[in-house]
Parts: C-alpha cells; sequence; structure tokens
C-alpha cells in the first residue's frame, strides 16, 4: 500500500462525531488525509462528491451498511483496507471483519494522545508491509 507513504486517505466513520473527529485528528498526526463521516450513507455520499480514492476505512463493522459501503468502495480496483473499531467484549465475528483493529477507549479510560497516534503509526506500517507482499 505504497500511497500510505505519502499520507493516504483515511474514511473514519462512527456516529459519536466527537470520536470520529477525535479519531481523524489521531489519523492526520500519523500523516494521512482525513474524511470523517458519521454514517456508512454519509461517508460514500462525500467520497463521491469529493471524488476521493479512498486507501483505509476505519470505522466499526457493525454499523448498518458498512459491509455495502466497502463493497462499494472497493469497486474494481485493489480492495480498500480496514481499521476496525471495535468496542470491549466485541465478538469475534465484528472483530475479524478488519485487516487490522482499535480498541474504543471506554469512557474510564485515561487516553493519551501519543500513544494513539504511535498505535496508528504502526497499524499503518502493517497495512503497508502487507501490501507490497
Amino acid at each position: 500500500m505504497p500511497e500510505l507513504r505519502g499520507g493516504g486517505t483515511v474514511l473514519v466513520v462512527d456516529k459519536d462525531i466527537a470520536f470520529a473527529w477525535w479519531l481523524g485528528e489521531v489519523f492526520g498526526d500519523a500523516g494521512c488525509y482525513v474524511v470523517p463521516a458519521l454514517n456508512c450513507r454519509q461517508a460514500l455520499q462525500m467520497v463521491k462528491r469529493l471524488r476521493l480514492k479512498v486507501d483505509i476505512v476505519a470505522g466499526n463493522p457493525g454499523l448498518p451498511g458498512f459491509s455495502k459501503m466497502i463493497r462499494s468502495l472497493s469497486g474494481s480496483r485493489r480492495p480498500v483496507k480496514i481499521i476496525a473499531i471495535v468496542n470491549e467484549g466485541d465478538d469475534a465475528a465484528v472483530t475479524a471483519q478488519g485487516d487490522a483493529t482499535l480498541e474504543r477507549p471506554s469512557g474510564t479510560s485515561v487516553i493519551s494522545r501519543q500513544e494513539w497516534v504511535r498505535r496508528v503509526q504502526e497499524i499503518l506500517r502493517e497495512l503497508e508491509m502487507r501490501g507490497t507482499s
């Protein structure tokens, strides 16, 4: 996935606007161009309107329309990479739908932005390595 070296495009989809915005800033700090959306329908509309080529979708695979959105984004080109945003205790079926996972912080978690940027950078490197092999 060589596009990520130059800061690939990440579509962050989450129904919690504050979390989507925060996570988008984390991906931005990691060098990505980020487009946040509140749901899958909105995400697809934004991609179409802005004529984006999405490299990664970061979102909860349990969101309504998530699989359809991924199929639409993948189209005839290479598949879009998925970073599944999961909640503590999500079942394995939800977690298994991503190329990588990030666990959503709970309301009581102390969140270090720097630690999250490091996590995201590590995941991006892993996805890049898989994309080039």
